[in-house]
């Protein structure tokens, strides 16, 4: 039987078509990774957005501190100016929100300017070589080894550090959040006790 030159060498491309399609869904594509640039850019856009909550936060303490003096020092002045007769009760409701939300204020901007120091380790499956607090339990020669090991993925690193990160920038935004509703509380108590007493 005499097979035909050009379709042997049309069933031969056939096979060598087929071979290279199996072989694309055996061998997967590497994954593109993003730049460590543009890792260490997002680390550093939310490191900013943390002193930001720091700033603020530090701002609405001091604010409360110049408060809490001022009634400490003229509080017999502030209870005479702010006296009212013609309904029972209010001035001690609006004396007792506006002193809790004062405080509340400052209880929570305290929170967010103390130091959230979590380093990402989860049940020992990940230690950040990145985070002070791991290196810092480590001692050199242990840090050093880490460090040269060919298992080490630094770009898998600065990836969890900036996921760890994000987080503990938005717990500190929620907690501002609540400071700063906690201070709007506050001045509309104080407005309104001061209204009263005018009209």
């Amino acid at each position: 039987m005499n097979i035909n030159p050009k379709e042997q060498e049309s069933s031969g491309l056939h096979a060598k078509e087929s071979s290279s399609r199996e072989a694309e869904r055996i061998i997967p594509c590497p994954t593109a990774r993003t730049s460590e640039s543009n890792i260490f850019f997002l680390i550093q856009r939310y490191d900013t957005y943390v002193a930001m909550a720091n700033q603020k936060s530090s701002f609405l303490i001091a604010i409360a501190s110049i408060v809490f003096v001022a009634v400490i020092v003229k509080h017999s002045e502030i209870l005479a100016a702010t006296e009212i007769t013609s309904i029972t009760y209010l001035n001690d409701i609006l004396y007792l929100t506006a002193g809790l939300g004062l405080l509340g204020m400052l209880i929570s901007c305290l929170l967010v300017i103390l130091p959230i120091t979590k380093s990402g380790d989860k049940h020992s499956e990940y230690t950040s070589l990145i985070s002070y607090l791991s290196v810092a339990t480590m001692n050199v020669e242990t840090f050093r080894s880490e460090l040269t090991s060919r298992d080490y993925d630094f770009w898998n690193d600065l990836v969890c550090q900036a996921h760890q990160l994000a987080k503990i920038t938005t717990v500190k935004f929620r907690i501002l959040n609540w400071a700063s509703w906690l201070a709007l509380i506050s001045v509309v108590s104080i407005a309104v006790l001061f209204l009263v007493t005018i009209f």
